[in-house]
């Protein structure tokens, strides 16, 4: 009886942890979801700043340049403004003060007055009849120069803007992505916690019921064999003479019961990069870092090609689209593999349908498979 009523409350009670259990993976399985994408969000805004640090480089040189060329300008006119003071000086001694060096620079004159600047040419200028002319037009090269330099800060100040905000994008999304994680680390604890406490009860109400089982049926053949020695004792006394003679009658019979993946790289170049590449292993991840000591997935694709001479952008985009494509049926050690329609992420393949990346945050550089969803194509540095 209490075995039946074991077996019947095991039958109420599993179903209860088996939904229970259920709905708690699919709980987990939503988070590792999002979990994904958080961590899809995070690679996208690390390559979005290593972009923004690329376009910044590149307005910091145009300023440059522009400052260069404006100093050389400025330069130009110092020595015309100089020669135009001893114009200025030698045409008051000649006695025309009322069209001097203002009357030269004014628009309106330059028009009007050619003739008399061809008179003053041959006593002042000599060669040089056209330095005013020539400074006007050095002053108005600078003046565009001033406003190209103008609008190449603006640039620059706004890549500065953009770069802080990519930053603090990628530090929140970090940091969610983190909190989420804890979240379903706890949500994955509990319910492996609950699943094993469930299978645990479980199985020690299906021994107890077992025991129950067994200890029933050893009871039911201790009865038997009780009965079996009474009826055979019966038997033996019918058989004895009544005046209890001497002879011996054999005894009873007794029943017994139950019976009892190494791939060479196509170059020494790329041999090299997957060495390098394969030595950050355990490194941690921090986007937007290209080594020594930390790396995002583009940075330490970067850092072990430029240890074997190949110098590249640390952004994916850019590594994407710098060098020839590769057939994924055609992989070497050391060619570029890509995922994500976006190109947010990256690795080295190493052979065997391996590769060697760093994933995302919270994990360390690492081996792992390039069959992985979004994978686009791949290409070969050298």
């Amino acid at each position: 009886m209490f075995g039946l009523v074991v077996v019947t409350l095991l039958g109420l009670a599993v179903p209860a942890h088996a939904d229970k259990v259920s709905d708690l993976k699919a709980k987990a399985q939503r988070i590792a979801q999002q979990i994904d994408q958080q961590r899809e969000r995070a690679a996208q805004l690390a390559e979005q700043y290593n972009k923004t640090k690329v376009d910044l480089d590149q307005a910091t040189a145009d300023v440059a340049t522009a400052e260069s060329k404006l100093a050389e300008q400025d330069g130009q006119i110092t020595k015309l403004s100089s020669a135009l003071v001893d114009f200025a000086l030698k045409s008051y001694e000649i006695g025309d003060q009322a069209n001097g060096l203002s009357a030269l620079l004014a628009d309106d004159n330059l028009a009007v007055s050619v003739a008399q600047r061809r008179g003053y040419s041959p006593l002042v200028l000599g060669s040089n009849q056209d330095v005013a002319d020539t400074l006007k037009a050095t002053r108005q090269d600078t003046d565009r120069l001033r406003a190209q330099l103008a609008t190449k800060q603006a640039q620059k100040d706004k890549l500065l803007k953009t770069l802080d905000t990519n930053h603090a994008l990628a530090l929140k999304a970090t940091k969610d992505l983190t909190a989420l994680q804890t979240q379903t680390d706890a949500a994955l604890s509990k319910a492996v916690a609950e699943a094993e406490a469930a299978r645990q009860a479980a199985a020690a109400a299906a021994a107890r019921a077992a025991a129950e089982r067994q200890a029933a049926a050893l009871r039911a053949q201790q009865a038997a064999a009780s009965a079996r020695a009474a009826s055979a004792a019966a038997a033996a006394a019918a058989r004895r003479p009544a005046s209890g003679g001497s002879g011996r009658q054999p005894a009873a019979a007794q029943d017994p019961g139950p019976a009892p993946p190494n791939f060479p790289a196509a170059s020494p170049a790329a041999a090299k990069a997957v060495s390098v590449a394969l030595a950050q292993r355990g490194k941690p991840y921090v986007f937007a870092t290209g080594g020594p000591d930390t790396f995002d997935c583009s940075g330490l694709t970067q850092y072990a090609w430029a240890a074997a001479g190949v110098n590249m952008n640390h952004w994916t985009v850019s590594q994407w689209n710098s060098f020839p494509r590769v057939p994924l049926d055609a992989l070497e050690p050391g060619d570029l593999v890509f995922f994500g329609s976006d190109v947010h992420h990256m690795g080295m393949y190493i052979g065997g349908g391996s590769m060697v990346h760093a994933p995302y945050t919270g994990t360390v550089v690492q081996v792992g498979t390039i069959y992985t969803r979004g994978l686009i194509g791949a290409v070969r540095p050298g």
